[in-house]
């Protein structure tokens, strides 16, 4: 069944006047005794009750003390609050462009919330997200929603608050599902940045970063992300909404299901040994697509013979390069190359490109790299100390 913005209100609106009317029953008032405690017509205590005018908080507040039923004050005035407001229709916000589709991630809110509580199955959360990724992640909603193309403001306004992580008197608690760390939004360079971004923040003072692992035991499984801003409002998005859930009671479920989710997550050493991981299978992936490019080759004392590279993962391939031998200029660039990696590689011009053998001491099968540009190589080398 769809549920559309109008109908969800209605229905909310419905569950309210249940509420309000349940509570003068069970108080033993009549519509009418109630009216006279609360100075109101009892026909206005009849719309309420049915639906078709929404209480006021004052309305909300003589209503529970005539039914002696002070305790749920705060609860209902809340949900009152949240009937119209609660379902926020992304196409409604982003007439006016992505800047502008934020639902509660406001950066007043941020600024005013002392503690953060976030939960992200399948996404880096928008706090610790590179402009890159998030160029990326919001260039599809835009097409998605159709709506004008404010990219680059977009992504400023993201990044504008950003700048409450490095507040002392904050602090974020957030659990990500390791596959958050492997689905890609990018190129693979995007990617790889995301996942150094997240090693870097993980050292803040304000930051507690869990990931749960994909095979592990576990008590609970979320089934969408949720932000929880202090203990006053939940935030949560579907694709074509944002939801917002300001209940007392609902929140403080919410924060029960944090808890299951955060006390399967794994911290510190372990978590950034997950994120590594990632970045180490992300660079593998890269290193695979770049044979094409290079050749990984293995010096023996009978000669040079293709390298078995089933133990790095990468499929075997031949150099096809052809061209003159290396020039003056090629010195140079040789030269720039051996001062950058130092004497970790033994670099050389050759014919058609540049080569770089792995010193690897003590064994008589060290790794070669081609590259037909000096770029390439370096990038094959950067590539191939992390991922060998």
């Amino acid at each position: 069944m769809t549920i559309t913005p109008s109908s969800s209100a209605k229905q909310a609106r419905e569950a309210l006047a249940a509420r309000l009317k349940d509570l003068r029953q069970d108080s033993g008032l009549s519509a009418r005794r109630l009216a006279a405690a609360t100075g109101q017509h009892f026909t206005r205590v009849s719309k309420i009750e049915h639906g078709v005018q929404s209480p006021t908080d004052k309305d909300i507040r003589d209503w529970c003390h005539a039914c002696k039923a002070e305790e749920q004050i705060e609860d209902l005035i809340a949900t009152a609050r949240a009937v119209e407001s609660a379902y926020v229709e992304f196409r409604r916000q982003a007439r006016a462009g992505m800047k502008r589709v934020l639902g509660p991630h406001t950066l007043a809110l941020y600024e005013q919330t002392i503690l953060f509580r976030i939960y992200e199955h399948n996404v880096i959360p928008g706090l610790l997200q590179t402009a890159e990724y998030a160029a990326a992640m919001l260039s599809f909603w835009i097409q998605f929603l159709d709506t004008e193309n404010d990219l680059d403001a977009a992504v400023a306004s993201r990044m504008e608050r950003q700048r409450v992580i490095y507040e002392r008197d904050k602090q974020f608690v957030i659990v990500l599902e390791e596959q958050a760390l492997r689905t890609w939004f990018g190129t693979a360079e995007t990617q790889a940045g995301q996942l150094d971004r997240l090693l870097a923040v993980m050292s803040l003072p304000t930051m507690s970063l869990g990931i749960i692992p994909m095979m592990t035991e576990r008590t609970a499984v979320g089934s969408a992300g949720f932000w929880i801003f202090d203990s006053s409002l939940v935030a949560l998005e579907t694709p074509t909404a944002s939801i917002e859930v300001t209940r007392p009671h609902e929140i403080a479920l919410y924060a029960q299901m944090f808890g299951h989710l955060k006390s399967a997550a794994v911290y510190g050493r372990e978590a950034r040994a997950l994120i590594r991981k990632s970045l180490n299978d992300l660079n593998r992936r890269n290193l695979s697509q770049l044979c094409g490019l290079c050749t990984f080759l293995a010096l023996t004392v009978t000669g040079m013979k293709q390298v078995d590279t089933a133990s790095l993962g990468l499929p075997a391939v031949k150099s096809t390069m052809t061209g003159t031998g290396p020039s003056a200029h090629d010195g140079i660039i040789v030269d720039n190359l051996r001062r950058e990696f130092g004497n970790r590689w033994d670099i050389a011009a050759i014919t058609g490109g540049y080569r770089a053998i792995l010193r690897a001491p003590g064994s008589h099968t060290p790794v070669v790299l081609y590259g037909r540009t000096p770029a390439e190589l370096a990038e094959s080398i950067r590539i191939a100390e992390v991922s060998l």
